[in-house]
């Protein structure tokens, strides 16, 4: 799951179709390469 570290939203699309990495947040505009990755919390269940 990719995060917005500017609001935390969780709508994040890559420019450039990914080619550059950099990364715009649909909720507040933010626009960079920095972004927060967590997985999900089913995923971590199954892990532990």
């Amino acid at each position: 799951m990719k995060i917005c570290p500017v609001c935390k939203s969780e709508k994040i699309s890559m420019l450039a179709g990914g080619i550059t990495g950099m990364y715009e947040c649909m909720n507040c505009g933010y626009r960079g390469s920095l972004i927060i990755e967590e997985q999900s919390k089913k995923k971590q269940k199954n892990e532990g």
